[in-house]
């Protein structure tokens, strides 16, 4: 079956889920009222969501120009940066990377390059575990299954299927209430940052140039490194603490130009 004949079997099949849809439904129009509610905080709101879109663009147009100034400033701090054609390639360097330093265990930040290339099956196949830990991923982790949005993983599932996942793999007492659910993980994830001795994470390439504000919000003077790095500096410090507690960092990207593949930097 083709891929495309097995995407329409999935949506046929879930879309005739009663549970499905109504999850789907639910965090929707939760996800519509939180942003409409965020939105209605900023002042400029259009206008900073259109300069965005031109940021965007700019980079996409440039992206060349932009990835070979990460590398320059990733290299300076003692970065060594990988590119692979294409998703064996990019399996096959992440692999060999940890295997040559006899890393166990890894923790992924959010990562839709990895999911796609199917990374996570490529370390376990080597003998590396590997824990997600976005909460979302976390829990589609544990129920064996794959994210079914690149920004809610788990649109799909319910709070029941979740309470019964986490009692499942975890061993812990039952319960639907969110707050205590997240509390779980949080606590089984800390063990696991404990213990791990390799990082993976997703990135997000932007534009780097001079630019105070624009209405008060910085949108232009940084390089994102997901939302919680923020600046340059930020993502700097990052790498710079990473090894010097001795923790490998890979960060991955996603190059649509050329047909340039994906950039695995260690």
């Amino acid at each position: 079956m083709s891929g495309e004949k097995k995407l329409r079997a999935r949506l046929a099949e879930a879309t005739a889920n009663e549970r499905v849809v109504r999850a789907v439904h639910l965090a929707t129009w939760r996800k519509v009222d939180q942003r409409a509610a965020s939105l209605g905080k900023m002042h400029h709101a259009d206008e900073l969501r259109a300069r965005a879109a031109q940021i965007r663009q700019h980079t996409i147009e440039n992206l060349p120009r932009y990835l070979e100034q990460f590398v320059e400033r990733a290299e300076g701090l003692g970065a060594r940066v990988h590119f692979a054609a294409d998703a064996a390639a990019a399996c096959r360097i992440v692999v060999d990377l940890a295997a040559a330093r006899g890393l166990k265990l890894a923790v992924k930040g959010k990562s839709m390059t990895s999911e796609e290339v199917r990374l996570n099956q490529a370390l376990e196949g080597a003998g590396i575990r590997v824990v997600e830990t976005d909460l979302g991923e976390f829990i589609v982790q544990i129920d064996h299954d794959r994210p079914s949005h690149i920004i809610t993983p788990i649109i799909h599932m319910d709070r029941r299927q979740v309470a019964r996942a986490m009692t499942r793999e975890l061993g812990c007492p039952y319960t639907e209430d969110p707050t205590e659910m997240t509390k779980i993980a949080r606590a089984y994830l800390r063990d696991i940052f404990r213990r791990c001795d390799l990082g993976i994470t997703g990135i997000w390439l932007m534009p780097i140039q001079p630019s105070p504000s624009y209405h008060g919000y910085d949108v232009t003077d940084y390089l994102a490194v997901n939302p919680q790095y923020g600046t340059m500096a930020d993502f700097e410090t990052f790498v710079a603490e990473a090894h010097k507690r001795g923790i490998g960092v890979i960060l991955d990207f996603v190059i649509n130009h050329s047909g340039s593949g994906d950039a695995i930097f260690q």
